[in-house]
């Protein structure tokens, strides 16, 4: 989930930050961050997701994508998430960076 598709949908509800922080029960400074793609942690984005009706699967979860690599004549696999764009480890379930939980993209 990014905060442009979360500011977006709050706007197309016709909601400010401020009714959607109440609502969501969350604070304000939550929804801010929130909308600037800073990780807020699963709860807290959880709540906004559930008011705006969106996918929590979306909100919560990223593909690891796998990337291929030649250092020199050495492949190195490597994989990102798709969500932060950071690299994660092969095994991680989770990304250490954005806390979201990695799906296995298709492997070719």
């Amino acid at each position: 989930m990014n905060g442009k598709r979360i500011k977006e949908k709050r706007k197309k509800m016709g909601m400010t930050q401020k009714e959607l922080a109440e609502v969501a029960g969350v604070g304000l400074s939550t929804i801010q961050r929130a909308e600037q793609d800073i990780n807020i942690g699963t709860k807290l984005l959880e709540k906004i997701i559930k008011v705006l009706q969106l996918d929590v699967d979306e909100g919560t979860r990223a593909t690891a994508e796998m990337l291929t690599l030649y250092v020199g004549n050495e492949l190195k696999i490597f994989y990102v998430c798709t969500s932060c764009r950071r690299t994660v480890g092969a095994n991680d379930n989770y990304c250490k960076h954005c806390g979201r939980e990695l799906i296995r993209g298709a492997e070719e």
